[in-house]
């Protein structure tokens, strides 16, 4: 009964009205590949973030790269190197799926995606698909979908960034502060020929130590934080049989202290990682003349992360590996008909000394047709049918529809569910003292629904999304049987109702974007219901994001302001609320050379992102950018 309720009010908010395309502010239009949101989900919220806009904001990966975007949510560990886990609308990081160079990123062992892992250089663009997209991207898409493109070359340009980090607020704790932490980036691109080569490649090092402020202004020192660590990326794409054939590879290592929760420490453990990926990808637009596009795409991956502690001596170390192919279609049967399909098939494996050897196949299918009605309205059913053959899966659908009411004015509205499969640590975990896998676990399940409303003028842009989602059979470790060993099992539920809203204005050298977030989140676990009101741990219930710009010829000056309120630890723990107050000046100081200073937590707040796990107090970066075309 709680299940039909829950859908029942998503049903309702599909049909009273459409959703809307949410764009990151000074979106660009880009060529949709076949795989992206925007040939995908026409009746979708999607953000689109460009390299142009990431290279401006200053961030060096991909997580700092969607800070500014409506309902996401970077969960980060505090320390160097710690994970940099992404969120959508309330979804757990294993709910949102991170897609690189058309093939996905979700580690089959953990099931989640570190942003914080894929460096800035490399990137072309990201788009954000918000909201269930099972019925597109098969497992895990039920948050949304991160797309993410890297470069593959264009006009010769070299761009070297070198930075330093200082912590002000600790200085006379610490004089090595003033050289906390440092990072070196470079990126090229290029064209031989007709064909495009981009490289990029980044070096990271911190010092042993960080501080995270405290309320009162005390420094609270966080020991066995040091980093060090370097990624590349080779980017190629060539004209080939009349289409474009691209390839890309890349290859990152990290080795860094795990200072641990503030009730557990681990002030000897240390981490390294260390990953290498490589894709490559046919594509034509004009087969059929021009009626066919076609994409057929090969991946493979491999990744190793050991944990030492000499406190605690026992071997940790876990390899995974994955590969596939994919092949997808573009079919314009007339004006009125598109229909896009594809096929995917997928392996995934692990040698791990806590989860064994576990092997996983995959084959999915999945259509899409984009069907035009009437004038500037488009409707976008779509259907996906996934096998595992390691637990159930089965059929996924949703429904979309788009609306151009003027040239201005967009009305949007998407339906439908959504899945999310066991990670090899859910199933396989072995059986110890205190904890053990579930082999029977099923699929997590979700119903989802948006409605919402696009203004897109010369000098004002605004978009503002309603939504609700239902999850059932989530995955929930405990303690079932009272026996004190974890356990996942399949046991709770949840309901997720929401909004959020951005508004873009643009005057001249001025730009003022502000974004506002809702989310409701209700556990709804062992009979409980709405009026419970029992929370889930770690979303704020509002979230408030402003980001003024001024910019001219000689440099820019950008304010990043944010507030949340609180967070549920517990049904009756929060975290506190935090004002978030950030800085960026620019200035051009040669004809090819800009110097940057950029300062984060400026108010110096006591503040985690997640409980335990405090962050840096402010902190304060230089650095000189030099831009060779």
């Amino acid at each position: 009964m709680r299940k039909a309720a829950c859908f029942i009010l998503v049903a309702a908010l599909a049909v009273l009205g459409p959703g809307a395309q949410v764009r990151d502010l000074g979106e660009v239009s880009v060529t949709a590949e076949s795989w992206s949101p925007a040939a995908l989900a026409p009746g979708g919220s999607v953000v689109v973030v460009t390299a142009e806009q990431i290279e401006a904001s200053g961030a060096k990966n991909a997580a700092e790269a969607l800070a500014s975007v409506p309902g996401f949510h970077s969960l980060d560990y505090g320390n160097p190197g710690s994970v940099r886990a992404p969120s959508l609308r309330g979804a757990s990081s294993g709910q949102v799926l991170v897609i690189l160079d058309g093939a996905r990123l979700n580690d089959a062992r953990q099931g989640n995606v570190d942003l914080g892992q894929i460096p800035a250089e490399s990137i072309e663009r990201i788009e954000v698909l918000k909201g269930g997209a099972s019925s597109l991207y098969g497992a895990d898409a039920v948050g949304g979908v991160i797309v993410i493109t890297t470069k593959r070359g264009g006009d010769p340009r070299l761009t070297v960034t070198a930075e330093n980090k200082v912590y002000p607020a600790a200085l006379g704790a610490d004089l090595e502060y003033l050289a906390a932490a440092q990072r070196l980036g470079a990126s090229l691109d290029t064209r031989i020929g007709a064909a495009g080569l981009s490289a990029s490649g980044s070096f990271e090092r911190a010092g042993d130590s960080f501080p995270a402020a405290q309320a009162g202004g005390a420094v609270l020192e966080r020991g066995n934080a040091g980093f060090l660590g370097g990624s590349g990326s080779l980017g190629l794409e060539v004209p080939v049989l009349g289409g474009i054939l691209s390839a890309a590879l890349s290859g990152r290592y990290e080795d860094f202290g795990v200072p641990g929760i503030l009730t557990w420490l681990t002030p000897n453990a240390e981490q390294r990682n260390r990953d290498f990926r490589g894709t490559a990808a046919w594509s034509s637009d004009a087969l059929m003349r021009g009626r066919l596009s076609l994409d057929v795409s090969a991946f493979g991956a491999w990744s190793r992360m050991e944990y030492e502690d000499p406190d605690e001596p026992a071997d940790d170390r876990h390899d995974t590996f994955s590969s596939g192919a994919d092949f997808r279609f573009r079919y314009l049967a007339s004006d009125a008909v598109e229909l896009p399909a594809g096929l995917e098939f997928r392996y995934d494996g692990a040698e791990s000394t806590k989860v064994g050897n576990p092997r996983r196949y995959h084959a999915g299918a999945y259509a899409a047709p984009v069907l035009a009605v009437g004038r500037g309205v488009k409707v976008s059913p779509a259907v996906r049918l996934d096998w595992y053959d390691d637990y159930p899966a089965g059929l996924t659908y949703s429904l979309g529809a788009s609306a151009a009411v003027s040239e201005v004015v967009t009305l949007k509205a998407t339906a439908g569910r959504s899945y999310r499969a066991p990670a090899f640590n859910d199933l396989y975990w072995p059986a110890d003292p205190w904890t053990e896998g579930n082999p029977d676990l099923l699929t997590e399940t979700s119903w989802y629904g948006e409605i919402g409303l696009e203004t897109l003028g010369s000098r004002i842009e605004t978009a503002v999304n309603l939504f609700a989602r239902y999850s059932d059979d989530l995955i929930r470790w405990g303690d079932p049987d009272g026996d004190f060993v974890w356990r996942p099992e399949n046991l709770a539920a949840a309901a997720f109702i929401g909004a959020d809203a951005a508004v873009a204005v643009h005057a001249g050298p001025v730009s003022v974007s502000a974004s506002y977030g809702l989310l409701l989140t209700y556990d709804l676990a062992d009979g409980r219901t709405l009026a419970n009101d029992v929370r889930i741990a770690n979303y704020p219930v509002h979230t408030v994001k402003l980001e003024p710009v001024y910019s001219d010829g000689f440099g820019k000056v950008s304010l990043r302001g944010s507030w949340r309120s609180e967070r549920y630890q517990s049904p009756t723990i929060t975290l506190d609320p935090v004002l978030l107050l950030g800085a960026r000046v620019e200035l051009r100081v040669a004809e090819n050379a800009d110097v940057y200073l950029d300062g984060e937590n400026l108010l110096n707040r006591a503040y985690a992102e997640m409980d335990g796990y405090p962050m840096p107090g402010i902190t304060l970066k230089a650095g000189l950018r030099i831009l060779l075309d």
